[in-house]
């Protein structure tokens, strides 16, 4: 099931009404088996694994804490390591493994017999293998006492708002709340509806939209020179963040729903005056994981100049493998821990900061373009195709540049037809005339869906959008919620294969 679903919300509404109807002690009962029942929707096999990270983890932390052996303690936490990490593996990257064997042998001048494995990658394994690592290494660490009830403590690792996509949850935050499950506070609702609403309009108005686009146009990148080419990577920047932080918004909505409150994943990134600065704000769960479980455990920033940027490289080289089994993350990984390492270097000691506007306009774009270049890779099927797309943009920008000042200037002057029309004509796509349908539409979508997120981004830049919703009077947040609601209703994609894109992962 997809939050973007109709059969979703049918879920969803039968569960709220049990979890209203049961006693306060039963109540994680009803949201076990919800969940238990939404991830069995994609393949029921899958539970399995689950069920195995569970039982293993819940048996290893008790063993952890009751046992005042040192060496003991650690070999608990590498079996815990050996099991999460080994099932992750082989699911996710067996076969990119095997792959580059194969390359290797032929590149030496071996002959074999390839051997193609069937795998089939478990949606969410990598967000809930790294939530149920965190319970472990924390009890080790003495931060963390083991719960000692198996039903919450299986909540904890399949919880359904965040199971496939994360926000990856501490056990610190979440196991607390799970022991005092209630109903919601009416007050908390209107805040969770939003949050619902307003991550279902990213998705559906903005994400699959841009996807259509975006899709088109990589396929057919060999055609295409100039501003062809920056536009789909542009809106493809665009269509990942509202894919991933839409599931976000509503994951966190939703689990408002029952009382819980999750973590932040997302504040604002793409107003972020550094690279270093957005990572403080994109996936915040993923970066706070890697900083407190990879990056401080390696020495951090409390070592040698040269050994913390070893460390920084590090902790993004991996987080590239964790995004997925491909040379194309592996390098956006790499490029944006040497981006890191660079700001590093030539940050001021000072620390004083530019109060002057234009600065910090020139950081913003700076930033984003940063992060542009680094998703052209993130989208590409392969690392040479990246290169040959960015070779492509400077051949035929000017020439671009040139033709799109003329057809802007005849459109105004009212020779051309008025509306985005002129924008799909310039385009004038190097496919078949049916390759897109709809464009006009799609392009008005776009715009409006973009400008909406852009408006409320730039108003909660400092305190995120929640608050900005929270500050409201009634009547603007009546007006917000309908202007959202009509944008998903007449400009929505609802085709049932837009699943979210982080689900690969």
């Amino acid at each position: 099931m997809l939050f973007n679903s109709v059969s979703f919300f049918i879920f969803l509404t039968i569960v709220l009404i049990l979890y209203r109807l049961v006693k306060e002690n039963n109540k994680w009962i009803v949201l076990l088996g919800a969940s238990y029942v939404f991830y069995m929707g994609w393949n029921p096999m899958f539970l399995l694994l689950i069920l195995l990270s569970t039982f293993v983890d819940y048996w290893i932390g008790l063993k952890i804490f009751n046992t005042s052996i040192k060496k003991r303690k650690r070999s608990y936490l590498i079996l815990s390591l050996s099991v999460n990490l080994g099932l992750l593996f082989y699911f996710k990257y067996f076969n990119f493994f095997l792959d580059s064997v194969y390359d290797l042998l032929e590149y030496l001048g071996f002959t074999y017999s390839k051997i193609n494995w069937d795998i089939v990658l478990p949606v969410g394994i990598s967000f809930y293998t790294f939530q149920t690592l965190s319970y472990s290494i924390d009890i080790y660490k003495g931060k963390l006492a083991p719960i000692n009830h198996l039903g919450k403590f299986a909540l904890f690792v399949s919880f359904f708002p965040q199971l496939v996509a994360g926000p990856i949850e501490r056990a610190s935050n979440l196991i607390p709340q799970l022991n005092k499950l209630s109903w919601v506070k009416v007050s908390q609702i209107e805040l969770a509806l939003f949050q619902i609403i307003w991550g279902l309009f990213l998705k559906v108005v903005i994400a699959d939209n841009t996807s259509i686009v975006v899709d088109v146009f990589f396929e057919n990148y060999e055609s295409l020179t100039g501003i062809r080419l920056v536009l789909p990577t542009f809106l493809f920047s665009f269509q990942i963040y509202a894919d991933f932080s839409g599931y976000s918004f509503m994951a966190i909505g939703i689990a408002k729903l029952f009382g819980i409150q999750f973590m932040d994943n997302f504040r604002t990134p793409y107003f972020s005056k550094s690279v270093t600065h957005f990572w403080s704000r994109w996936h915040i769960s993923l970066s706070s994981w890697f900083k407190d479980y990879l990056y401080i455990p390696l020495g951090g920033n409390k070592v040698s100049i040269p050994k913390t940027y070893i460390n920084l490289f590090i902790v993004f080289f991996i987080s590239g493998i964790w995004h997925g089994a491909k040379w194309t993350f592996i390098f956006w990984g790499s490029f944006h821990g040497l981006v890191l390492i660079i700001e590093r270097l030539f940050q001021s000691k000072k620390g004083n900061e530019s109060t002057l506007y234009i600065i910090k306009i020139f950081k913003y774009s700076l930033t984003f373009s940063l992060v542009w270049f680094g998703w052209i890779f993130f989208r590409a099927i392969t690392i040479a195709e990246a290169f040959h797309i960015i070779s492509k943009i400077p051949k035929g920008l000017l020439i671009d540049l040139r033709d799109l000042f003329w057809l802007v200037k005849s459109w105004a002057l009212g020779t051309n037809d008025v509306g985005f029309h002129f924008l799909s004509r310039w385009m004038e796509f190097p496919l078949s005339a049916n390759a897109i349908d709809n464009i006009e539409f799609l392009f008005v979508a776009i715009f409006l869906g973009i400008i909406m997120l852009l408006i409320m981004e730039l108003k909660g830049r400092k305190t995120g959008v929640e608050e900005v919703f929270r500050k409201l009077t009634y009547p603007k947040k009546v007006f917000l919620i309908t202007a959202v609601i009509l944008l998903i209703v007449f400009f929505g994609q609802y085709q049932s294969k837009n699943q979210f894109i982080y689900f690969q992962f």
